[in-house]
């Protein structure tokens, strides 16, 4: 068993990985081409654990600037996780974590993210939830009244998206090739879009379910405004799936979890000084403070500190 990059170079290689994706995800193969063979990947690692000389299992570093704290810091969100079926339960996705989370420690990453298809995998790594999603039953829904037209339009959203994240902590800096690679994307996966002059819903509907998959939007009435809408164009829809604020809803799940990679980086940030750390994961975390009782703050929204009578508690995500 080895833990290594992908080649680049090794069309062998890339072919083995697209194969196990199209097994464990059931990516069509118009996805695969495009991702793998027509956008660059300076910009994301691929980790490979192979058996025998065969890829069994695999994930993806996907490197973004974030804004965290009101700073600008390097961020690695976590993709691509799959394992062959026949060598599941052996801890290999543990392995590949430890692996990736090192290095990122060593590329100057302060934390990572991801979006987990089971929250228990990513437990034992660090990893804890910061936001969740909700399923609002929308069956009864019938055309909610609202003054706003929607139409199918992605160009020109980068101000909304703007707008939606002033103020909040740790969003995606994006950037024009960003967008250029996120609306591709929404073509090549028949994504769509409905926006208005200053909100949008990037969604895509499976059967009786609608998954909204981005939103930027400033109240409830615009929310409703959206599902009315789909209600209309969709009337098989009965839930929708989506990240809102608010917290009413039928059914609430997580929906993305995240870690601190680089506690120290976090520690000067909010100028925070004696304070422990225990960090089993990243083991380069791990310091222990003269004055301060140590504490197990290797989890993102564990990542508590006790600086005399206060506790500053790190958990503020944009949502």
């Amino acid at each position: 068993m080895e833990i290594k990059y992908l080649d680049k170079s090794d069309q062998k290689e890339i072919n083995e990985l697209k194969d196990l994706w199209k097994i464990v995800f059931s990516e069509r193969d118009i996805f695969i081409k495009w991702y793998f063979d027509e956008i660059p990947d300076s910009n994301r690692t691929t980790y490979l654990l192979k058996v025998d000389g065969h890829i069994a299992s695999t994930l993806q570093v996907l490197k973004y600037d974030f804004c965290l704290f009101g700073h600008k810091v390097k961020g690695g969100y976590i993709a691509g996780v799959g394992t062959m079926p026949e060598h599941r339960k052996k801890g290999f996705l543990s392995m590949l974590l430890k692996k990736a989370l090192n290095d990122m420690y060593n590329e100057g990453f302060v934390f990572a993210n991801l979006i987990p298809t089971n929250p228990a995998y990513y437990k034992s790594s660090g990893f804890e939830s910061v936001y969740k999603c909700k399923y609002i039953n929308i069956s009864g829904l019938s055309k909610y009244q609202t003054n706003e037209t929607f139409n199918e339009d992605f160009s020109d959203i980068d101000p909304i998206y703007k707008e939606a994240v002033k103020g909040k902590n740790g969003y995606i800096i994006r950037t024009d090739s960003d967008w250029h690679e996120i609306i591709t994307s929404c073509q090549v996966e028949e994504v769509k879009i409905l926006r208005t002059q200053k909100s949008y819903f990037i969604y895509k509907v499976y059967d009786d379910t609608l998954h909204v998959l981005e939103s930027a939007f400033f109240s409830e009435n615009e929310l409703w405004g959206f599902l009315g809408k789909i209600k209309e164009m969709y009337p098989q829809v009965k839930r929708a799936k989506i990240r809102t604020y608010y917290n009413k809803y039928d059914e609430i799940k997580d929906f993305a979890m995240a870690r601190i990679v680089n506690a120290k980086a976090v520690c000067e940030m909010l100028n925070i000084n004696d304070v422990g750390v225990y960090d089993p994961i990243i083991p380069q975390n791990n310091f222990t403070p003269s004055n301060s009782k140590s504490m197990d703050i290797g989890m993102f929204t564990d990542f508590v500190f006790s600086k005399g009578d206060n506790v500053i508690n790190l958990i503020c995500w944009v949502q």
